[in-house]
């Protein structure tokens, strides 16, 4: 029987790669954030329409949250999205439909879909500053000296943007590193 006056902390799955474990104190490292490039993420972006977005979300919070468990990132806020565009586009679909065979509340009806359609891309932009905030608080962990996510271009390009600037830090902090560490000189 195990004794409850120890803390054992759960062994972290997958393990990180060596010399970038994370500590059970929230002490992580940028760099075990996945690198993924920006035209991939463009690409997408695009061929998804706009339906990667959640996904993205979800994997930076489970990462962050795995990193950082002392400031987490609800997983549900990106649930709530992903379920919100799905929404969008069964009402979408609908509203279409039923203004296709003239229904005289047309009016009304397109007004709801596009204030429904305005609320989500609202919600969505929070979203993107919550998860700048969240890759602000990862960076400034990792070092003081990474520069922070900038707001306007998260406001104007979203994920993105993120993902972009998220990169950049993660080069950085290995460059740092390998500045930082000691060179092994090859012996004659």
């Amino acid at each position: 029987m195990p004794d409850p006056n120890t803390s054992s902390t759960p062994p972290v799955w997958p393990p990180a790669p060596e010399g970038m474990e994370s500590s059970p104190t929230g002490t992580g490292d940028i760099r075990e954030f996945e690198y993924q490039n920006g035209w991939f993420l463009f690409l997408l972006l695009i061929v998804t329409l706009g339906f990667y977005v959640p996904f993205w979300m979800m994997r930076i919070s489970r990462t962050n949250n795995r990193i950082y468990p002392d400031n987490p990132v609800p997983l549900y806020l990106a649930q709530i999205l992903l379920g919100t565009l799905a929404a969008n586009i069964i009402s979408a679909f609908v509203f279409d439909t039923l203004l296709a065979i003239h229904i005289t509340l047309s009016g009304p009806i397109v007004t709801v879909s596009n204030v429904f359609g305005f609320g989500i891309d609202i919600y969505a932009l929070v979203l993107y500053f919550v998860y700048r905030n969240a890759l602000n608080r990862a960076i400034e962990r990792t070092s003081p000296k990474l520069h922070y996510i900038g707001g306007i271009g998260t406001f104007f390009f979203g994920v993105l943007f993120l993902q972009i600037r998220l990169n950049q830090r993660i080069r950085q902090s290995q460059l740092q590193v390998q500045q930082e560490s000691p060179m092994d000189t090859p012996r004659t």
